[in-house]
């Protein structure tokens, strides 16, 4: 320990678990795991150095190893929810592309002087769906494709359940409710452009 900035407890210490906090929640939502995982390593470095966690550690190894392996098991249980509710968010967006797609009556087989990788689709690869050319039929992702991801899930876990039910409880749900009421904007927007022609 270099000093006791990061003493558990104190302001400074709640003051980066705020600011690492904020970080961990935008860098998953962007996806952005390399990051995630930047700042938590670099958190538990410094409660190291400028705290007191290396002396918690040292004083009580037993709970430590407990508390590590704990974490890890709600990790790894965390993915399989997260999972499926990635990609049911997932199949969601890949269909409203698709949808869009075959609205400009783009159609499949794709033509063969006209064939390469579909442009408005090249999103969707990093998860490892592709789409065949001649039939249009999805690959769905595999686990090879998102391991990454899932790592991070489960590394990242507190924050990524947080951010999960603020967005896919609270996001969604207003979403929903705007949605709900769709009829009643177009009356007021039909009501204020029926004199235009």
């Amino acid at each position: 320990m270099i000093c006791e900035i990061l003493v558990f407890g104190s302001l400074f210490f709640w003051l980066a678990v705020g600011a690492v906090s904020i970080a961990l929640f935008i860098t998953v939502e962007n996806e952005r795991w390399g990051w995630a995982l930047t700042f938590l390593t670099v958190f538990l470095v410094a409660c190291v150095l400028f705290g007191n966690l290396g002396l918690w550690v040292v004083a009580n190894p037993w709970a430590a190893v407990y508390v590590v392996l704990g974490y890890i098991v709600g990790g790894v249980a965390w993915t399989i929810p997260k999972w499926i509710l990635f990609m049911r968010r997932l199949k969601n967006r890949v269909q409203k592309e698709l949808d869009r797609y075959r609205k400009g009556n783009n159609e499949y087989p794709v033509p063969e002087g006209q064939r390469k990788r579909n442009s408005w689709f090249s999103e969707f690869r990093c998860y490892g769906i592709d789409i065949d050319q001649d039939t249009g039929k999805l690959t769905p992702p595999t686990f090879y494709d998102n391991r990454d991801t899932i790592l991070t899930w489960a590394t990242v876990w507190p924050f990524s359940i947080l951010w999960t039910v603020f967005r896919d409880i609270v996001l969604d749900g207003i979403e929903l409710l705007v949605d709900s009421m769709k009829a009643m904007y177009e009356r007021i927007s039909n009501w204020f452009f029926k004199d235009i022609s």
